[in-house]
């Protein structure tokens, strides 16, 4: 079958199959963590992620998600798209890192934690290339090449655990498995800017200046929605490890654990349907853009509603054994 004949319930299937494949691999990491790792060591590890996953979904100012729809409709100006979406994160994460490097006393004070003044240098280059290297899994969907999505996200997920393992077994400190994640962010920058050089030449000159700030209009707002939902989404971790020793905090981190499965669900189909309705509304046919749109809240709601009632009798969350 053609990668452009797939359906849309094929693609987000692969889409979703592969982003659960990933998270199952994901939670052996944080079992092994805490069988290793001090309740103080793990506790700064969670405080180190907390403060790398709010700041990359922060900066990318919605860029990357106005990819959903801009690509469909760009044609010949798709190298572009990419070429001003890509430079423009590595902007934004250049501006980022000295910033960041300066505020490291106040974020340690905030945290009540002077080990993070030595691991800020490397966290700020793991959001560096994170937040660069991000648009790789999109610019596969938005291709449509199914399968290679379904592998890469395994594979990304495979690479990172490996990564993280062997600095464990080697160095067996939370400063080595941070450089990890900086080595693995950054392979994933290379592997992105030499698809973008091979497959769309990403061009920084003769840039139609239109156009680049139309999607600097676009993205603005989801942006500023993004981080208005970034903080709602993780402002306790930040009051409760602001609050809590580093230790308490680890013990916090295992009880909240969760798998975040319909939020892989509605990420998945959205990623995959967004597009073709960015698509119809180019093409002025609202009335095919409205059925997608249904075709979508429904698929949500037949998974959405089952699992409310089922977990409502008292599964709620998943927890770890442990100290």
């Amino acid at each position: 079958m053609n990668k452009n004949n797939y359906s849309l319930k094929a693609q987000a299937g692969y889409l979703f199959s592969g982003r659960l494949a990933a998270l199952i691999l994901q939670f052996i990491l944080p079992i092994i963590l805490v069988r290793i790792f001090s309740k103080d060591d793990y506790g700064l590890y969670r405080q180190v992620m907390l403060i790398s996953m709010f700041f990359v979904p922060s900066l990318r100012f919605g860029m990357a998600n106005s990819l959903f729809f801009f690509y469909p409709n760009a044609k010949e100006r798709v190298s572009q798209l990419l070429s001003q979406t890509f430079y423009f994160s590595i902007s934004v994460g250049i501006l980022f890192l000295p910033l960041f490097y300066l505020c490291r006393y106040p974020i340690a004070h905030f945290f009540k934690n002077d080990a993070l003044i030595k691991l800020i240098y490397p966290c700020g280059l793991y959001i560096f290339f994170f937040l660069i290297s991000f648009i790789l899994e999109y610019i596969f969907i938005l291709e449509k090449k199914s399968k290679l999505v379904f592998s890469y996200v395994i594979l990304d997920q495979t690479i990172r655990i490996s990564l993280i393992l062997i600095s464990l077994m080697i160095f067996r400190t939370v400063n080595a498995i941070i450089w990890a994640l900086v080595i693995f962010s950054a392979i994933r920058t290379f592997v992105l800017y030499t698809y973008l050089r091979m497959n769309y030449k990403v061009p920084i000159r003769n840039w139609d200046k239109h156009y680049f700030f139309s999607q600097i209009t676009y993205a603005f707002p989801m942006g500023m929605g993004k981080i208005i939902g970034e903080v709602g989404r993780i402002f306790d971790k930040f009051i409760l490890s602001a609050f809590l020793s580093s230790s308490d905090f680890a013990v916090y981190s295992i009880a909240n654990f969760r798998i975040p499965f319909i939020n892989i669900l509605y990420t998945s189909i959205g990623n995959v349907v967004l597009p073709q309705v960015s698509k119809c509304s180019e093409k002025n046919n609202f009335q095919e853009a409205k059925r997608l749109w249904h075709k979508m809240i429904v698929g949500y709601s037949l998974v959405t509603i089952p699992m409310i009632f089922f977990f409502n009798n008292g599964i709620s969350s998943y927890y770890f054994p442990l100290y």
